[in-house]
């Protein structure tokens, strides 16, 4: 691995569109940029405590370069990472081995890299956004690495403290777990609405690459084009390396905001693609995940202080292969 210095109610769309609504198809299903019926009508109903379809400020990108919503621009992959700060810099770990696992030509050409910050601290979040804009100064410019913060009307004001908690978890870790279903909601939601490639890989802010991580998504997407997937595997967790169709993020983050209270997100995105595959499974000699694991998780102290403890170890994927 070469060095560098550099230190989260399903309704298929097709049901929810208007005639008015303007509309494109690919990959068998349908998509819109949204009529004010559509969003009034969501936003009227009760079972959604955050609005939806969710806005997108103008301030969102903190620093690179917007797409221009043009089919020359659609690349092939789009690798999504929620960070939020830790003492450890685990997201420059993270952010230099995709760089230096990738060649320049992939990632002028066929990988974006989104990154949200989702410190609920501004003045964090924009220092971060700072610096990390000053690092990697180049790969920004080209339009490479694109950081985005959320809105602060994402978050409802909710008491964990009254409400029924599942699995017996303490209000902190509740409230802990919904901050980040609604943290990964809105970065699907934001490449949904910007449909900058064919597929989104789910990554955290933690996670080391295999060289030529991109060569290894495309050979094990190609054995799968004989049938229809919702989801693909590249490591041995359930939220870290899967990968999906941008297409399909929409009716992802419809799931995520019903459910985003109740259970972590990534059960929630377990369940999710189990309930559309389930008419549907895949043929009995292809696997879904791929063996060995292209990307390792690296982290030991978690953004939960509950969960710090001295002998905390990290949880990794004993199939990993770097090479």
């Amino acid at each position: 691995m070469s060095s560098t210095t550099k230190e989260q109610e399903l309704t298929p769309v097709p049901a929810l569109l208007k005639s008015k609504h303007i509309r494109v198809v690919r990959d068998g299903w349908s998509r819109t940029r949204l009529g004010g019926s559509l969003i009034e009508k969501m936003n009227k109903s009760d079972s959604l405590e955050v609005e939806f379809p969710i806005n997108i400020p103008n301030n969102t990108i903190m620093a690179g370069l917007e797409n221009q919503n043009s089919s020359s621009n659609e690349r092939y992959l789009t690798i999504g990472i929620s960070s939020v700060w830790r003492n450890e810099s685990y997201i420059i770990k993270t952010i230099n081995s995709i760089i230096n696992q990738s060649t320049p030509e992939q990632r002028s050409t066929e990988i974006y890299l989104f990154l949200l910050l989702a410190d609920e601290d501004h003045q964090t979040r924009s220092d971060r956004a700072a610096n990390l804009s000053v690092l990697y100064s180049a790969e920004v410019a080209s339009g490479f690495l694109r950081i985005l913060q959320p809105p602060d009307e994402l978050y409802p004001n909710i008491n964990f403290t009254t409400l029924r908690r599942t699995y017996n978890d303490p209000a902190a870790r509740v409230k802990w777990r919904s901050k980040q279903v609604l943290d990964f909601s809105f970065l699907f939601w934001y490449t949904w609405t910007q449909q900058p490639s064919l597929y989104y890989l789910i990554l955290e802010d933690d996670v080391v690459c295999a060289n030529n991580y991109l060569q290894a998504i495309k050979d094990h997407v190609n054995k799968h084009q004989v049938h229809h997937w919702v989801t693909l595997q590249f490591a041995d967790f359930i939220g870290i390396g899967r990968l999906l169709h941008v297409s399909d993020l929409y009716r992802l983050v419809q799931f995520l905001l019903q459910f985003y209270r109740e259970n972590p997100w990534d059960m929630l995105l377990a369940w999710w693609s189990h309930l559309l595959m389930v008419p549907e499974p895949p043929p009995k000699h292809l696997y879904d995940k791929r063996s060995p694991g292209i990307f390792q998780h690296i982290g030991v102290n978690s953004t939960l202080t509950l969960k710090n403890t001295a002998k905390r170890k990290p949880v990794i994927d004993k199939h990993f292969k770097a090479d």
